[in-house]
């Protein structure tokens, strides 16, 4: 799937939350993530929420994404 380019300004922002996936010193893969913040009764729930996950279609089934 292609993302717009505005989708990789904003991911910027989770540089903390977003990790590359190296095979051989080459990058196969991606990840990026965010937390999310909800109150429910007066208690705060956090929750990480994967925006993307990607991997080369050479490299999947080697387990990366699972790392």
């Amino acid at each position: 799937m292609a993302y717009p380019e505005k989708f990789y300004k904003d991911i910027i922002q989770y540089e903390d939350l977003s990790r590359l996936a190296y095979f051989n010193d080459h990058v196969v893969g991606a990840v990026c993530c965010r937390i999310s913040v909800a109150k429910e009764n007066n208690i705060e729930r956090r929750s990480l929420y994967i925006m993307t996950l990607g991997c080369f279609a050479a490299y999947r089934q080697m387990g990366i994404g699972t790392r």
